[in-house]
């Protein structure tokens, strides 16, 4: 045996590729068992590093409480109901469509897509207009 750059015990064996497998497989096997080197280790000293800082026991603590739960609910069903609400436009301009155009009729559920898609994409045009990616974009005055 010898002892390899890194301070591992290295077995001596013939070159070759299958030997190169085994020499990787055994530093691999030796690193697991360095004292220090297995998982309760690496989870003790995590729990230790979040114990010593506040900031990081603020965020690790209690993040399911009753306060935090009911934002969840009420962001959920505000999202639904928006949800619903581009549903019921997009229904009731095909409604219109379909009173305006007699073709429309015909094929109604495809003019309730192609609301809703225009719906969308005026949506994602209009948040991108109104929240640009730069909010500190330097603004020029002529």
């Amino acid at each position: 045996m010898t002892i390899a750059d890194d301070g591992i015990p290295v077995k001596k064996v013939p070159q070759g590729r299958v030997a190169a497998a085994s020499r990787l497989r055994d530093r691999r096997n030796a690193r697991a068992a360095v004292p220090g080197g297995d998982g309760y280790t690496s989870v003790v000293t995590l729990m230790d590093r979040i114990q010593s800082t506040d900031v990081l026991k603020a965020v690790s603590g209690d993040i399911w409480s009753a306060k935090i739960a009911g934002r969840w609910h009420t962001f959920g069903v505000a999202l639904l109901l928006l949800h619903v609400m581009l549903a019921v436009v997009g229904w009731l301009l095909a409604c219109a469509s379909a009173a305006i155009w007699p073709e429309a009729r015909a094929k109604f559920s495809r003019v309730v897509v192609g609301w809703l898609c225009m719906l969308a994409t005026a949506t994602l045009a209009y948040n991108a207009l109104w929240y640009p990616r730069r909010s500190s974009a330097p603004t020029t005055t002529t």
